[in-house]
């Protein structure tokens, strides 16, 4: 091994490591070494006492920011015999604070020479471990749910990472040129029914050996997915040998096993107008409880087939995992008031606006004609009541009666009909609104 300077090697105890493959041989004994750091980017080196000839160069996704945590699929890669180089970051920059040309340099320098190497990573990770595949010498790399890029000037049909790509400061070549001039072979695991599609298409338009695995309704990112239909091992497996399977077929054949799965079907069936079958899949993941967006989707879609008080209803029993959320508050304050529980409504609207001041601009119109519901409401209200008060009192004066004994039909008429008007003026608002 080439000389390097490292700090002094350290044994990484099993608990640390992440969850292990019982398929696989136990975990190897392994050392590992920290290389780089700049503050917000991390390399380690996790070997074993005598090196394999196998190496797995690692990119941690978006929003794994504990650079101290194990490296992306770190132990399931040393159980396939693989050494690994685990790039870690605390900010979530598309590794724009590292060139290909300090990595190459890392990897030529300071580790041994290596017959076969491979670069792995999901999203975020999934862009990195293309865009450094040829720098290191990578043969071939495996991108789950990969983005050519997170700046919407370059892709204007995806503007999920936009608010991320306004912080940046982009470095990187364009991802596009590297696959140009790129001698690896990149497979892309993606789902054709989401965004990641447009990515997809536009990486295999610039190269030809970007060869394209669909998972449908992996949604982002696949591989969450794939792990609980029990499919990422094989998959990893088959594509690191170079062989593609037929992924389509396995996950027809394991679609119960995953929530996940259910619930991006149950989206677009939703979007391409099949009601019927999306909310038999809707229901069937919300009776799973696996996680809080799929009973919030399921609300969204009931409000949209005209059912507000279902979708209320629904939102209400998953309220406790998702009170957190501002959102989530401002879309439960739109239920309550098209339900027509209008002090509730207004209250939610004011808790989520001073949680989150900017969010006013979504829901200013509709707050301001709820408090002007709410106060026509109390005002109608205070006029009905001081009306009958003065009939009470001029019944008392013409009839020397007790109000408190008048007969069940005056007060009908007295309290009643006040009543019903006010209610028809109140569904015909919440009516409108809903049309």
């Amino acid at each position: 091994m080439a000389q390097r300077d490292k700090p002094a090697a350290q044994v990484k105890p099993k608990s640390e490591l992440m969850t292990v493959d019982p398929a696989q041989p136990a975990m190897p004994e392994t050392v590992s070494y920290s290389l780089y750091g700049n503050g917000h980017t991390g390399l380690e080196y996790i070997t074993r006492p005598t090196p394999s000839a196998k190496l797995a160069v690692t990119f941690a996704n978006y929003d794994s920011l504990d650079i101290h945590a194990p490296g992306y699929a770190e132990a399931f890669l040393l159980q396939r015999g693989y050494d690994v180089l685990a790039l870690k970051c605390n900010i979530n920059n598309w590794y724009q604070d590292l060139s290909r040309e300090t990595l190459k340099d890392i990897v030529s320098k300071r580790l041994p020479a290596y017959e076969t190497i491979l670069t792995y990573g999901s999203d975020m990770g999934g862009y990195a471990a293309m865009y450094f595949a040829d720098a290191i010498g990578a043969q071939t790399v495996i991108a789950l749910s990969p983005q050519l890029s997170n700046d919407p000037e370059i892709v204007p049909f995806d503007v999920r990472w936009a608010a991320d790509a306004a912080r940046m400061t982009f470095h990187h070549e364009p991802l596009t040129d590297i696959l140009r001039h790129s001698g690896a072979t990149h497979y892309v695991v993606y789902d054709p029914y989401s965004p990641d599609a447009g990515h997809a298409h536009m990486m295999l338009e610039a190269s030809n050996y970007v060869m394209l695995v669909p998972a449908p309704y992996t949604g982002h990112p696949a591989g969450v997915v794939l792990e609980q239909m029990n499919l990422l091992p094989a998959l990893f497996d088959s594509l690191a040998r170079g062989d593609v399977p037929n992924l389509r077929a396995q996950m027809r054949k394991r679609r119960d096993r995953s929530s996940g799965y259910l619930f991006n079907l149950a989206k677009a069936c939703a979007a391409r107008g099949h009601n019927g079958a999306a909310d038999t899949l809707f229901k069937q993941v919300y009776e799973r409880r696996d996680f809080a967006q799929a009973q919030v989707e399921y609300s969204r879609f009931l409000l949209r087939q005209g059912k507000a008080d279902e979708a209320l209803a629904l939102l209400n029993k998953t309220w406790p995992v998702i009170a957190h959320d501002v959102t989530m508050i401002a879309f439960r304050a739109h239920l309550q008031y098209l339900t027509g529980q209008f002090d509730d409504a207004l209250a939610s609207f004011d808790t989520a606006i001073a949680r989150e001041p900017d969010i006013l601009a979504f829901y200013k119109d509709e707050r301001t004609l709820l408090r002007d519901l709410i106060q026509q409401q109390k005002h109608e209200l205070r006029l009905t009541t001081s009306a009958l008060d003065r009939t009470r009192a001029e019944l008392t004066l013409k009839r020397g009666a007790d109000p408190d004994k008048l007969d069940a039909r005056a007060l009908v008429m007295l309290i009643g009909l006040p009543l019903l008007v006010l209610t028809l003026l109140i569904v015909i608002v919440i009516s409108f609104r809903l049309t």
